[in-house]
């Protein structure tokens, strides 16, 4: 028993009727066609009151999920009169329901202000990582150019670098050379002058380096960053110091310019210190 089939929009429809649409009142196919636009539904219907339900057809029995499946992807004429489109109004019933993420209680604000103060506080940590890893590789390159000026290999050479400890000491070996091999050359005294400043802007970038690293720090607000600084160079000295993240991350780009400019001078002193044979001997500038 199965009604007459023709075409529908881009699909199949079959109805009692021989018309080009199907018209009956009671067919659950003009439900469905209202509620997915262009038929695209193959299944078959045998009687006028939807409650007979669908009969199997010469396609077979077509099954219920299918046609969920035609409603859920229909046209987008579909978002009308619920009270005349029966499926579409069982599906929104489902689709209204609570999700599992709704019956979750919402987040205390005490508990997003806690967050932020930790990504704050994270921010923080990290500059100060930041000015640790600038002033390491600084003192590795002040190691590679004492060693080039000693004329060691990297491994001989690191077994006296792995020595020394602090930049002090690393600067003080490197202008040493720089003595040893040049003090008798007129242009020397000229230098003398920029070494000694270099001396001096790496003690003091290196206290300052020291303080950040070792002091405690006190982010009871980490937008209010404090370290607390105790020293006892024959007085003592206990102080808290308010240091934003700003300053930190300055500092950062004083080692990264100080260790450039390292490296701009120890080239210059060493091309004209150690000329090789297709480089003739520079002077050396002012």
């Amino acid at each position: 028993m199965s009604g007459t089939w023709h075409l529908d929009g881009f699909g199949i429809c079959p109805s009692p009727s021989a018309g080009p649409r199907c018209g009956s009142g009671g067919c659950i196919l003009a439900t469905v066609r209202r509620t997915v636009g262009p038929a695209r539904c193959l299944v078959q219907q045998t009687s006028g009151v939807a409650g007979e339900g669908f009969q199997q057809s010469e396609q077979g029995r077509i099954p219920l999920l299918g046609l969920a499946f035609l409603i859920a992807h229909g046209h987008e004429d579909s978002m009308s009169d619920d009270a005349t489109r029966p499926v579409e109004a069982a599906l929104a019933e489902g689709w209204n329901s609570p999700t599992l993420l709704e019956s979750l209680p919402r987040t205390d604000p005490a508990v997003l202000r806690e967050m932020e103060a930790t990504r704050v506080g994270q921010i923080h940590y990290a500059a100060i990582g930041r000015v640790a890893a600038a002033w390491s590789r600084f003192e590795f390159d002040i190691d590679g150019w004492n060693m080039a000026f000693a004329g060691l290999s990297d491994e001989v050479g690191a077994c006296f670098t792995a020595q020394v400890f602090g930049s002090r000491g690393r600067a003080d070996c490197f202008i040493a050379l720089v003595r040893h091999f040049g003090g008798s050359e007129k242009w020397f005294k000229k230098w003398l002058r920029r070494l000694e400043d270099f001396s001096k802007e790496v003690q003091a970038l290196g206290e300052q380096r020291n303080r950040a690293i070792h002091d405690v720090w006190q982010l009871d607000d980490p937008s209010e960053p404090h370290r607390l600084e105790v020293t006892a160079r024959r007085a003592l000295k206990i102080v808290r110091v308010h240091v934003p993240t700003r300053e930190l991350l300055d500092l950062e780009a004083k080692i990264l310019n100080l260790d450039a400019r390292f490296h701009g001078m120890a080239a210059e002193l060493h091309r004209a210190l150690f000329p090789s044979p297709d480089t003739p001997n520079l002077d050396i500038p002012e």
